[in-house]
């Protein structure tokens, strides 16, 4: 059995993961074709544990922190 723990407090998360994504978009269209299938194709090679352990987790009390520092709350 795989335990998940947050990436920030360590706390094991037991019902749901939060993660962090930032896109990146490129202002020419033909490279953003070219980028977009790139990130595609090399994203379906991945199995699910290579996922899980390429991804930054957090649990629901870090990603509420992370929210609310991020509306400037």
């Amino acid at each position: 059995m795989v335990k998940l723990h947050c990436d920030r407090c360590g706390e094991e998360i037991k019902d749901k993961y939060y993660t962090i994504n930032f896109w990146e978009y490129e202002i020419h269209p033909k490279s953003c074709d070219y980028n977009m299938a790139t990130a595609c194709s090399s994203y379906s090679r991945e199995s699910a544990l290579e996922m899980l352990n390429s991804q930054k987790m957090y649990c629901k009390k870090c990603r509420n922190e992370f929210e609310n520092f991020m509306n400037g709350k």
